[in-house]
């Protein structure tokens, strides 16, 4: 599946799991488990490039029943997305003003990434 199939179809499931949550109520039981799956959803879309490291690791803490893990990400790959990472926590870090080096930080804006 293309990036841009996948960003869509991530967005499309988290609009149709809202108007779930919209549907039956915010405040109805059922209702956060809709919500849970379109904030899954957001997030696919908006971390996509780095969606494999949740199958390795959930392969890794969940072995198969012979004992075999996945096989780890190539050096290459890892770096990859070790920077990918450090760049999406700096963009967080930037817009939420949040100094992560401190023992308690806090943010210093609360408004949502536009």
């Amino acid at each position: 599946m293309s990036e841009a199939k996948l960003i869509g179809s991530s967005l499309k499931l988290a609009y149709d799991h809202l108007q779930v949550a919209k549907k039956i109520g915010p405040s109805d039981r059922m209702a956060p488990i809709s919500m849970f799956y379109a904030a899954e959803n957001l997030l696919m879309a908006v971390f996509e490039s780095v969606i494999g490291l949740v199958a390795y690791a959930t392969t890794y803490r969940y072995a198969s029943s012979t004992g075999k893990l996945s096989k780890p990400p190539s050096d290459e790959e890892a770096h990859d997305y070790f920077d990918t990472l450090v760049e999406i926590l700096n963009i967080c870090t930037t817009h939420f003003r949040v100094n992560v080096t401190q023992e308690e930080p806090e943010a210093g804006s609360i408004a949502p990434i536009r």
